[in-house]
């Protein structure tokens, strides 16, 4: 019987070979997250050495639960690195998800990931992070739309701009005239001529429709004139439309 031992160890020594070189939740991948964890500074060589077995479709489960439910920090922020590098579309949900994270450097890896996963599904992921109502994910969101002239987001940045929301409403104004596209500029004249909203963010929309060198935009000013010429105690927006215009 004792000679049939080395034959099982060595099965067995194989077998956890063969694990250690498959991406998913375990090997390397494993190996890495804890490294990752605890700080340990072999965390990068661990990556390097096994990067083409962790960048594999196999790996997007293990990977999505360690972005959407890991308590660490540093190993959610790993995780959507990662997924952008595999760039497989069906982590767009969670790295929508991760927008909204608390940690920094997690939402930068998020955007960074959708950006590599396609700019479609990162246009998609980021309209949905407006509409999430997380303060984080919408400032961010506003930046990358800006930064890729979305006019298929104007609508959802309006939305944004009317919730009169101090400084998320201030931002979405002016990425609204940051896009620059003609789509924007009735959305701006409508925010100039609203009762509803916060004097500070009439006059954003005023300044918005002045930076944009579209025809739409010159004859919006003309409008929003004519508009605040027939509300009360709007004197000073008026003057400020008329100096724009």
């Amino acid at each position: 019987m004792s000679r049939h031992i080395p034959i099982f160890t060595t099965l067995a020594v194989l077998s956890m070979l063969t694990v250690g070189c498959a991406g998913g939740s375990g090997g390397p991948l494993n190996t890495l997250m804890e490294q990752v964890r605890f700080d340990d500074p072999l965390a990068d060589r661990t990556y390097i050495q096994n990067q083409d077995v962790i960048e594999v479709p196999e790996s997007v489960p293990a990977l999505v639960e360690y972005l959407s439910n890991d308590e660490s920090p540093k190993v959610n922020a790993w995780a959507a690195l990662i997924l952008g590098r595999i760039g497989d579309p069906q982590a767009v949900p969670a790295l929508t998800t991760a927008l909204s994270n608390s940690d920094t450097d997690t939402r930068n890896r998020a955007v960074g990931a959708l950006s590599l996963i396609g700019e479609t599904e990162a246009e998609g992921a980021f309209i949905e992070a407006l509409r999430s109502g997380n303060r984080d994910a919408q400032i961010t969101a506003l930046v990358e739309l800006e930064k890729m002239a979305s006019t298929n987001a104007v609508p959802a940045i309006a939305d944004t701009a009317r919730a009169n929301d101090g400084m998320i409403s201030k931002n979405a104004i002016d990425t609204l005239g940051g896009i620059g596209d003609a789509s924007a500029a009735a959305p701006l004249v409508e925010l100039a001529l609203s009762t509803n909203l916060d004097d500070s963010l009439r006059r954003a929309a005023i300044m918005n429709l002045h930076r944009m060198a579209v025809p739409e935009a010159t004859a919006g000013l003309q409008e929003v004139i004519t508009g605040l010429g027939e509300q009360e105690g709007t004197d000073e927006l008026l003057q400020l439309a008329r100096d724009q215009g």
